[in-house]
Parts: C-alpha cells; structure tokens; sequence
C-alpha cells in the first residue's frame, strides 16, 4: 500500500518532492531501485507496484527526497503528527472493524486465541472462531472446555 502511495505521489507531483515514510523497506527499495535491475517475482502485485515505481524513479524531471521516520515513536512535531494522520487514515480504509483486524492479523502472525482476545479486545468465543477458520491451525486448535488444564 505504501509503495502505491510512493509511487502516486511521483506521478502527480509537479515539483520537487518530500517523501516521508514509516517503511524502512519502501525507503531502502527506492533508494537502490534507481540503479537496479528488476527481475521478476513470483508475487504478481509486487513486481507491478515495483516496476511502476523503476520507472517513475528513472523519469522523473524534477528532484524528489525520501526519508525514513520511525512508526509509532511518539515523538513531538509535524513530521510524526503527519505520519500518524496517514496510518489512521490507511488502515480504517483497508479493514473496516475489530473481528476483520483481528482476523487479518491472525492470518499473518498466527496469534493464539489468548492474544487475540487480549490485543483486540475480542471475547473468547469470538477468537477461537478465528482460529477454528484458519486453514493452517484450524484442525489442530479446538476450544478448550471450561476448567480444563491446556
């Protein structure tokens, strides 16, 4: 998402550019991806955004500058203030409640119930339903009885 961002921000731009990014890896991608050669990837979605991004990089007319700022770090000033309106503002678009977040992260990160129920504020039930869904742990993770020793 962030790599579109980049890349919509150097196709509409009509001067020299600040690009401020909270992804050490978008930083680092645009920086050595000016003088790179792109090889394919097996994730159709990447190559394209990067691609896209080559080649912007390489026709642009006028200067731009990124840098990398640090997620979440609490610090004072416009430029973290900035960072933090982005990432309210991109993640109520990409995941619309509690139990879809939940969900997603699940399927990322493989959290157990317990953690899900605790960094989501989800009731049990409704956590071990995502478990119960999930293709890989689904089979071995059944709901325990109450009072039971795990």
């Amino acid at each position: 998402l962030e790599l579109a961002a980049i890349c919509y921000a150097l196709l509409f731009s009509q001067g020299s550019l600040n690009i401020i990014t909270d992804s050490s890896y978008d930083a680092n991608v645009a920086f050595c991806l000016e003088s790179a050669y792109l090889k394919h990837v097996a994730n159709h979605l990447l190559f394209t955004e990067l691609r896209t991004l080559w080649s912007l990089i390489n026709s642009q007319q006028h200067d731009f500058y990124m840098i990398h700022v640090l997620s979440h770090a609490g610090l004072p000033g416009p430029i973290t203030e900035g960072n933090n309106y982005a990432d309210i503002t991109v993640m109520t678009g990409v995941v619309p409640n509690t139990f879809a977040q939940a969900k997603f992260s699940h399927n990322f990160f493989n959290q157990n119930a317990h953690s899900l129920h605790k960094q989501f504020q989800l009731t049990s039930s409704q956590a071990h339903v995502i478990l119960l869904s999930c293709r890989s742990c689904g089979v071995a993770t059944a709901p325990l009885e109450k009072a039971t020793n795990p």
